[in-house]
């Protein structure tokens, strides 16, 4: 006896426009399933994949079989540009060489192309403050003047420029550290010349820097072939915010009379 009020008609296409529970409700309870494709249910196990997505084209496959990742994510080329794998590390990558983006908050990044790569690890967003210890590393034959830019987006009252650490043969700090002195954040160097005059070899000369800076370190050069030394003034701040006090001693442990001509190397902490 056939049925009175049928469900599917030929070869299984569905002859009402739905299927459904007696307790469905749309986005509450129940479950149902359109004539036209869609489908509604509360929750799910599935034991193979789930496709999300036109495939080919721009999709998303979860339990992703074919390549062993939890989430695989593909571009309207059909190309794999991220994925998760099942211990939870996020990639991304560019199918096509050129390079790769990644916003992430808290945890651990990683953005390579080949076998260079940046590591940003214990970045925070809080608001009120953001760290990032970045490590960049060149394969064999890549470039060899790598260069690192750092800014912060903070903008208005309160907003603090970020401070740069480094991490050189174990010795963690600032990127300028110097024995005997606290921690620096920011230098200026420079080559200096000019003559003696203030007496008793004493030169004061102008540093240049947009800072005021805490400490100096000079390197003389020699004067003639003659070996020559340069210290800061002891017993006194050798720097202001334009100046620099020096002064001058020959090897024989003579201070430079007024009048000759000194050049110095020098490193201004800030």
């Amino acid at each position: 006896m056939p049925f009175t009020n049928e469900i599917a008609g030929g070869q299984g296409t569905l002859v009402r426009n739905w299927l459904q529970s007696q307790n469905f409700v749309t986005g509450v309870s129940g479950w149902q399933i359109q004539k036209n494709g869609n489908a509604e249910f509360n929750n799910g196990t599935f034991r193979g994949s789930i496709t999300s997505g036109s495939n080919p084209g721009q999709h998303v496959v979860i339990n992703d079989a074919v390549n062993g990742y939890a989430v695989s994510v593909y571009n309207t080329l059909n190309q794999l540009v991220a994925y998760i794998n099942d211990i939870g590390v996020i990639q991304t990558q560019d199918p096509t060489g050129v390079g790769s983006s990644v916003d992430m908050f808290g945890g651990s990044l990683t953005i390579a192309q080949g076998t260079d790569e940046t590591i940003i690890a214990d970045q925070e967003h809080t608001g009120t403050q953001g760290n990032a210890t970045i490590i960049t590393s060149f394969a064999s034959g890549g470039a060899s003047n790598g260069g690192l830019n750092v800014w912060s987006s903070g903008v208005g009252v309160g907003a603090q420029p970020p401070t740069v650490t480094a991490i050189e043969r174990n010795t963690v700090g600032s990127i300028v550290v110097t024995d005997g002195l606290s921690t620096k954040n920011i230098f200026h160097a420079g080559i200096y010349s000019g003559q003696v005059a203030g007496g008793n070899g004493v030169w004061n000369f102008n540093h240049g820097a947009s800072f005021t800076p805490t400490a100096v370190i000079m390197t003389p050069f020699d004067i003639n072939g003659v070996q020559i030394d340069a210290y800061p003034v002891l017993g006194s701040n050798p720097v202001n915010s334009t100046q620099c006090t020096s002064q001058w001693w020959t090897g024989a442990g003579v201070r430079v009379a007024n009048g000759v001509t000194v050049a110095v190397h020098a490193i201004f902490l800030g």
